[in-house]
């Protein structure tokens, strides 16, 4: 760490850097884990960095979706359950690049994409 003098006024350069980068790296945390691959119609196991837990009348829900929809639009879904550490989804039965969407703060804000991964289904 560094100090800088200027007048009456000390500046400590470095602790802001820390601090910054501290709740940078609290916000980017993932907050799931999904497979890159599966096998079309198969099951896919989600499993969730922490139990999951929605503010009072908000909700999680997660889908499948092709990466370039829209995220207005969804596929397969399901709501995530709060405490719930995993959700299966079903694989779509047709082969193709596909993304994983987890929402959140629905329904005030229905389409509000927290997270994606992508999903090769064979």
């Amino acid at each position: 760490m560094k100090e800088i003098r200027k007048g009456k006024l000390l500046f400590i350069t470095g602790l802001a850097v820390f601090v910054a980068t501290a709740s940078l790296g609290a916000w980017a945390a993932k907050q799931f884990k999904a497979p890159k691959l599966a096998a079309a119609g198969a099951p896919i196991e989600v499993t969730y960095s922490q139990p999951m837990a929605s503010a009072e009348g908000d909700r999680y829900w997660i889908t499948i979706i092709d990466p370039a929809a829209a995220d207005s639009e969804w596929g397969a879904w399901v709501y995530v359950e709060d405490g719930a550490t995993s959700t299966t989804l079903t694989a779509p039965s047709t082969p193709g690049k596909y993304e994983i969407r987890l929402h959140d703060h629905y329904p005030k804000k229905p389409y509000h994409v927290l997270e994606r991964a992508s999903l090769l289904v064979q």
